[in-house]
C-alpha cells in the first residue's frame, strides 16, 4: 500500500519524539544502556504505527471535508490563496 507523505511524516515525527522522549527519561532515570535503547526501540515502533494510524485518519477526513467543498485540492488551494496586486489591478 502506497502511503501519502503526510501520513508517513506524521507517523515519523511521532515515532521519532517518543524515542528521543525515551531515551532522556531512561538517562534520568540511571537505567543501564541497553534497558534504556531496548526500550527506545520500542517506542520508537509503537508510536510509528499509531502515528499511520493518526496520519491515514487524517487524511481521510481531508479527503472528505474536500469532497464535500466540491472540488479538488488544486481548486481549493487556488481558491484559497491570496490575491496578487497585479490580479486586483485587472
Amino acid at each position: 500500500m502506497n502511503r501519502p507523505v503526510p501520513t508517513k511524516a506524521i507517523a515519523a515525527i511521532l515515532g521519532l519524539s517518543a524515542f528521543a522522549v525515551a531515551i532522556v527519561s531512561g538517562l534520568g532515570s540511571d537505567a543501564e544502556a541497553s534497558v534504556i535503547l531496548l526500550r527506545a526501540l520500542v517506542s520508537l515502533g509503537g508510536c510509528y504505527l499509531l502515528g499511520l494510524f493518526v496520519g491515514e485518519a487524517a487524511a481521510v477526513a481531508v479527503r472528505e471535508h474536500l469532497s464535500q467543498l466540491g472540488g479538488s485540492a488544486a481548486d481549493v488551494a487556488a481558491s484559497a490563496a491570496p490575491e496578487t496586486k497585479t490580479e486586483k489591478n485587472s
